[in-house]
């Protein structure tokens, strides 16, 4: 079982644009990160104490799970929250779909036979007819 999962993972790797998922992670730290700042600037200190709070508040808030321990409490802070969760469902939207794309893509090339077989000790028959049949049971009977 381990195998053939790190057969399947090899094969996931070929297929994985890198330049796109670099990016999204970029923007998404970007996102992260202006959103904490602008965050710590425009509320209270009692609110948002230090720079890891505000980090904290931002990852929360951009994955949409919202805990509810940090929350902005003035007009334009809130304005930042709604502005981080459209940003934040899009982002992680737009990388849940980069994936989802990666396994239909590695899926479909499977079924169109693209994808490189190892096999060992096997016998490929193209086209079928009763020669083909003839073939097979000699094969089948030879040591």
């Amino acid at each position: 079982m381990f195998v053939i999962l790190l057969n399947y993972l090899e094969n996931f790797k070929a297929e994985v644009n890198l330049k796109t998922i670099r990016n999204l992670t970029i923007l998404v730290i970007s996102i992260i990160l202006l959103t904490a700042v602008l965050i710590l600037n425009l509320e209270a200190e009692e609110q948002f104490e230090n720079f890891e709070d505000a980090v904290w508040w931002s990852i929360v808030t951009a994955t949409t799970v919202g805990y509810g321990d940090k929350f902005p409490v003035t007009f334009r802070g809130r304005i930042i929250a709604v502005i981080l969760m459209m940003l934040g469902i899009g982002t992680f939207g737009a990388i849940t779909a980069e994936f989802a794309n990666l396994f239909i893509q590695l899926k479909r090339r499977k079924e169109l036979g693209e994808v490189q077989a190892n096999y060992k000790n096997h016998l490929i028959i193209c086209g079928w007819c009763k020669a083909a049949q003839e073939v097979i049971e000699q094969a089948l009977n030879e040591e």
